[in-house]
């Protein structure tokens, strides 16, 4: 067998393995925008939030293509319209509620962003998986409050720190269904509580 031979064999399974390791990871930078996120909240930087949450970046996308009536008049409105809304939610720690967030962050003494991850599939369903991975990622964050007296509340109690689970997704181009797996803009979609990592004071 030539060295070329030898060479070629060689090189197929080599750049196989580099695929499949490139295909695996997460595109762009999803602990930085989760960061952002978080600093803007506790700045109480709103037109930061606006412009990461998925909801009101996926609406400024869309509303700033239409072609009817006062685009910029329309977009303003819709910014302070959720800017109240934000200001105006009450604490919860449902799942899905918008703005939520805020409270999980605002009053954190110290943040640790950990290692963002893929979804797990659910069922015997590969496509709509690889469609999942490649819309949304989660963010683990682990917060810790410093004070018992200014902590966050959870069941009446005060917490010392906890996990939050945060989930960032993809803004889907028009009525294009395929968004491609190496776009790297993420967008917050909501954060829930990891209840079983809860430390009270």
């Amino acid at each position: 067998m030539t060295i070329k031979k030898m060479f070629g064999l060689a090189v197929v399974p080599i750049s196989a393995l580099f695929i499949l390791s490139c295909s695996e990871t997460i595109p762009g930078h999803p602990e930085k925008i989760m960061r952002e996120y978080i600093e803007a909240v506790k700045k109480d930087d709103f037109a930061t939030i606006y412009s990461l949450n998925m909801k009101t970046a996926r609406q400024k996308k869309y509303l700033g293509k239409t072609s009817v009536g006062n685009v910029e008049m329309i977009l303003r409105e819709n910014f302070e319209k959720n800017r109240d809304d934000y200001e105006s939610v009450p604490i919860s720690f449902n799942m899905g509620e918008q703005w939520v967030e805020k409270y999980f962050f605002a009053k954190s003494e110290s943040y640790t962003i950990g290692e963002p991850y893929s979804p797990k599939p659910v069922g015997d369903d590969p496509v709509n998986a690889k469609y999942e991975s490649s819309v949304s990622c989660y963010v683990p964050v682990l917060v810790k409050y410093g004070d018992s007296k200014t902590s966050l509340e959870y069941n009446g109690k005060k917490m010392k720190s906890a996990k939050y689970d945060c989930t960032l997704r993809k803004i889907r181009e028009g009525n294009n269904a395929r968004v491609y797996s190496h776009d790297d803009d993420w967008y917050l979609a909501g954060c829930v509580i990891d209840t079983s990592t809860i430390e009270l004071y």
